[in-house]
């Protein structure tokens, strides 16, 4: 089983303790133990064979401080599961810029009809790579971007020739790597001089 995590959200871990066959009504949970990889030593524990679930002592690795909690709510004889936890790290938010390197806030301009629109998009970060996208309304632009050597994703938006239907055009450029989390937005108003 693998479980998609965002990284500095929480994410549960699920574990099947349930007994394949009819639960016996002296069986009782004992000790639980996490690990990861291939260490031998646990990641977390929960030990419960000096009393009752409601007494079992919680051990957490360092690594984890009090991040961790398991939650019970069944009891079983001994079983293993692997889970594997693949976690996502969130891209940077979107920076856009024009030709000249400026930074836009979120309304652009003033242009021109007929002047060409160079607009770039820029986002720093993620795990894996996110894709950088340009967006008009909810119709897509254009999906192309480019890595360069020190990691920064880059995509540049160019409408060759401004119209009269593109005075006040929300455009926007999303940075997304994952459908877990809520992609990266940011939204320009295009506005023009005739």
């Amino acid at each position: 089983m693998t479980v998609i995590g965002v990284a500095g959200s929480p994410v549960s871990l699920p574990c099947n303790i349930t007994p394949p066959g009819e639960e016996d009504a002296e069986d009782a949970i004992a000790l639980v133990l996490w690990y990861k990889d291939e260490s031998t030593t646990p990641i977390y524990s929960l030990d419960a064979r000096q009393g009752s679930l409601d007494q079992a002592r919680h051990a957490a690795k360092d690594s984890l401080n009090a991040r961790a909690h398991l939650r019970l709510t069944s009891k079983a004889r001994t079983r293993y599961m692997s889970v594997f936890l693949k976690v996502v790290v969130p891209p940077g938010k979107p920076v856009i810029t024009d030709q000249n390197k400026e930074v836009l806030q979120s309304l652009i301009g003033p242009y021109n009809e007929g002047e060409p629109l160079v607009l770039m998009c820029e986002v720093i970060g993620g795990q894996p790579i996110p894709t950088v996208t340009w967006w008009r309304e909810s119709v897509l632009l254009d999906d192309t971007y480019d890595i360069d050597p020190s990691g920064v994703i880059r995509n540049e938006l160019l409408i060759s020739s401004l119209q009269r239907h593109d005075l006040m055009a929300v455009l926007s450029c999303q940075a997304s790597n994952n459908n877990v989390s809520v992609p990266h937005v940011l939204i320009s108003h295009c506005r023009y001089e005739l």
